[in-house]
């Protein structure tokens, strides 16, 4: 494989491992109906050594889900900008996609035994 062949493969896989679809987080505060939630999976930049995501906030979640804190959520990562959307607006979509601030708590895992 020639270096220019592994640079576009190293460059599509950054943009792969940086894009994301659904995650499970545990709740860790609260804003009225929106949660704060820290994501539990680990991330790690090429040749980086591995670590924690940040804090995603003001995760809105659907109805009829309640959360406490603690809670181990799953969370989804919609394709665009929802800030439009949860005040009921259409737009034009926006640069950004598959964007943590963009998740939406879908359910709430039953209770689990930690390993």
């Amino acid at each position: 494989m020639s270096s220019f062949e592994k640079i576009i493969e190293k460059t599509v896989e950054q943009a792969l491992l940086e894009t994301h679809t659904a995650y499970l987080a545990q709740a860790v505060r609260f804003n009225g109906n929106r949660t704060t939630v820290q994501p539990l999976t680990l991330t790690k930049e090429m040749n980086g050594a591995p670590h924690l995501q940040p804090l995603v906030v003001d995760v809105p979640k659907l109805k009829g889900v309640d959360v406490e804190q603690g809670d181990v959520c799953l969370c989804v990562v919609c394709e665009r900008d929802i800030s439009y959307a949860m005040r009921g607006m259409s737009t034009t979509p926006a640069k950004r996609h598959h964007d943590l601030s963009d998740s939406v708590i879908v359910g709430v895992l039953e209770q689990y035994e930690r390993v």
